[in-house]
């Protein structure tokens, strides 16, 4: 492996670049003259512009070089293309010979992003600046628009949340009201948030306390006051009646400018002892604590969470000074209700939680629902002014340890919600499923629908192979490739083998996957007939192909009458704990396919207390250590154990390979020690390869 490239591989993600041109020379001499500069880029080539189009709605490239030598090759004709299929993917246009001006500037025109020439090395030196400048602004472009995404995410998200708090808040830039949330509006009598945007603040405060609210301002602005300073707030409601209310001043930016944030607490000064005397605990945090201490101990019998029917419509009618004594009396009749070892919360302005320790000995939890909804009916509330009567709906939830309390807050919440938009006054209880019945039945129903996916990209062609590269430490000039398989799913989107081998193992279609990448494999190798460079690839089988390995030996002869495998074009590698387990079918399995001239390699070796009497067994030709020799590479005991193993190895004249190596360090080690490859994404990244493109250069 050249030195240049290695670094440069390492220094970050690398770039693709489709070559499409009449000779492969073309794409191999770009790549090389990229990664001798440093620079971390693979090259595909494509010949037509049906593999083209191919490519781009499967998986599109970082950048597209179209050059001269195809056949019917028109560069409008790939521009448009790129503009149907990939628009953001940047396309130079590129030549043997010296584009003059004229036609650079067509190039331009018609939305290519240079005209380029790879005739000899000054020519190559400007291609590889200008695919690093379009590779950059590529990077740019992308990252922008994830960022603008992430903004508009952002602002939605404070929006909603803004708009859905129960506390009221009011954003103020230059002295205006530039947002409120309905808390706010509500306060002051309005139904309509939008009715205070835009209305100077000074114009909704008492006019003997302007003055006062000037000064608290403008001392707040200069930084005068700490982040967080809660001041007595006089504001005019909607008719014009003054209400007192605690505010706390915090700093924030609108459109990169700055603003403060006001945010008013619900009750007044006077309200808020008496309802804080009604409580044991007041708040949503509390009541989350409380069910999380209760988890670990005596658990609650269930969750009850209460409504006022029409809040809105009471403060209208009474105001929210009355209307706030009306619900402090609630509170009081909550707690008087309540049983002492039973605790009350305020939920929010016209909800409350109350948790439950124990249920009536007849009808539970609904009958003492229905008991509490009747029992507030019932009552008359009185006010300074004004008396009423109050409606309330009550949703119930049953304590379950294994369930998260948000899980079962969030539940209830919604239900009380429902129940109120629906007229009110009604109860509703929320029943809680078995969670690990529901997991369970979860997994099952989405490993059906993976497997019936499975079948369809088996049918579909969706199955695609990646290359991972096997690096030599001994100078070995074959080209060595890890087969690994992934999946197009119904959505497009892309699996690794890791997300859906699982579900065909369970499902009984994971010979059909082993098959199909065996056959893949051996097309790649006979397309690759008369190569300079001769390739070894090794694939992988699972315990259903072990256990039947008669059968796959069978098949296997069957796909060979077109072309017999050469030595050392094929290994088949199993998982060292699935031999231990097979190991008679694993003897048959290295026996028939010896005469084909296919190796077996073991992977994983080390994993068990077995490695030496498998290689004693069977006959492989290949080790892959355990990945973990690797990772711990440090470790002593580690590295005490990976001693041990390569001893039987050299003893038995097997080659070895180390996966996931990360660093030059640890490769120069395991060179000292004797391996005899590696591999990994600090040597190369797995790369998918479409056939037309055979193999990685």
């Amino acid at each position: 492996m050249n030195a240049k490239t290695t670094t440069g591989a390492a220094a970050g993600a690398s770039k693709r670049i489709t070559v499409l041109s009449g000779g492969e020379e073309t794409a191999k001499r770009i790549e090389n003259h990229l990664r001798n500069g440093g620079h971390a880029v693979r090259t595909q080539w494509l010949d037509d512009l049906d593999s083209l189009r191919g490519q781009l709605k499967r998986d599109p490239p970082d950048m597209i070089l179209a050059g001269d030598g195809v056949t019917g090759l028109i560069p409008p004709d790939v521009i448009a293309l790129r503009n149907e299929l990939a628009p953001d993917v940047p396309i130079l246009l590129m030549s043997a010979h010296r584009p003059a001006p004229a036609e650079i500037v067509t190039a331009l025109l018609a939305g290519a992003a240079d005209f380029v020439s790879y005739g000899d090395n000054k020519h190559l030196q400007h291609l590889e600046r200008a695919c690093l400048r379009e590779l950059k602004n590529l990077d740019l472009q992308r990252e922008l628009r994830r960022s603008r995404i992430r903004l508009a995410e952002f602002e939605s998200r404070t929006a909603r949340i803004l708009e859905g708090s129960s506390e009221a808040v009011a954003q103020v830039q230059e002295g205006i009201l530039v947002q409120v949330n309905k808390a706010f509006a509500g306060l002051l009598g309005h139904a309509d948030a939008s009715a205070l945007q835009g209305v100077p603040l000074m114009d909704i405060t008492a006019v003997d306390f302007q003055p006062q609210a000037k000064q608290l301002l403008k001392r707040f602005s200069q930084g005068k006051l700490p982040e967080g300073t809660e001041s007595e707030l006089q504001l005019l409601s909607q008719d014009g009646t003054e209400i007192t209310l605690q505010a706390r001043l915090a700093r924030s930016q609108l459109d990169g400018e700055p603003a403060l944030d006001i945010q008013v607490r619900g009750e007044s000064p006077a309200a808020a002892p008496a309802a804080a005397a009604s409580l044991q605990a007041s708040g949503r945090l509390d009541l989350f604590n409380a069910m999380s201490e209760y988890k670990a101990g005596a658990a609650p019998a269930a969750l009850l969470l209460l409504r006022i029917d029409e809040f809105n419509v009471l403060e209208d009618t009474l105001g929210f000074r009355d209307a706030e004594e009306i619900v402090v009396q609630f509170m009081q009749l909550m707690r008087s209700r309540a049983p002492k070892e039973d605790q009350v919360f305020r939920f929010s302005t016209a909800e409350f939680a109350w948790l439950v320790m124990k249920l009536p000995a007849t009808g539970g939890l609904s009958a003492m629902a229905e008991s509490v909804r009747r029992e507030v009916a019932g009552q008359t509330y009185q006010s300074k002014r004004r008396e009423t009567h109050l409606k309330v709906s009550i949703a119930g939830h049953p304590f379950v340890k294994d369930t998260a309390p948000s899980d079962m807050v969030t539940a209830t919440v919604h239900e009380l919600r429902k129940l109120s938009a629906q007229g009110g006054n009604r109860i509703g209880l929320v029943t809680p499923p078995q969670p690990a019945a529901a997991k369970e039945a979860a997994a099952a129903s989405g490993d059906h629908a993976l497997a019936a996916q499975i079948k369809r990209a088996i049918e579909e062609n969706r199955l695609k192979l990646s290359y991972q590269s096997i690096a030599s430490l001994e100078g070995d000039n074959r080209q060595h490739f890890d087969v690994l398989v992934r999946m197009v799913d119904d959505s497009g989107k892309e699996l690794s083998g890791g997300d859906f081998i699982p579900a065909a193992e369970k499902f009984g279609l994971v010979q059909h996957i082993d098959r199909w990448v065996v056959a893949r494999a051996l097309k790649v190798l006979a397309k690759r007939e008369g190569a300079a460079e001769s390739s070894e690839l090794f694939v992988h089988v699972s315990e259903s192909t072990l256990k039947d390995a008669e059968a796959f030996i069978a098949w296997i002869r069957e796909q060979l009458k077109a072309r017999a495998l050469k030595p050392d074009e094929l290994v088949v590698s199993v998982h060292e704990k699935t031999l231990a387990l097979q190991v008679g079918k694993a003897q048959v399995l290295a026996k028939g396919l010896a005469p084909l001239h296919i190796h077996l390699r073991i992977n994983h070796w080390g994993s068990s207390n077995l490695s030496r009497e498998l290689v004693e067994k069977i006959p492989v030709r290949y080790v892959r250590f355990e990945p973990a020799f690797t990772q711990s590479f440090n470790e002593p005991a580690r590295q005490k154990r990976m001693n041990e193993l390569m001893e039987i190895a050299k003893q038995r004249g097997l080659k070895t390979i180390c996966s996931h190596v990360e660093d030059a360090n640890v490769m120069a080690r395991l060179w000292q020690m004797g391996i005899n490859y590696i591999q990994g994404h600090h040597i190369h990244e797995p790369e998918v390869v479409l056939l037309s493109t055979d193999l990685p250069r």
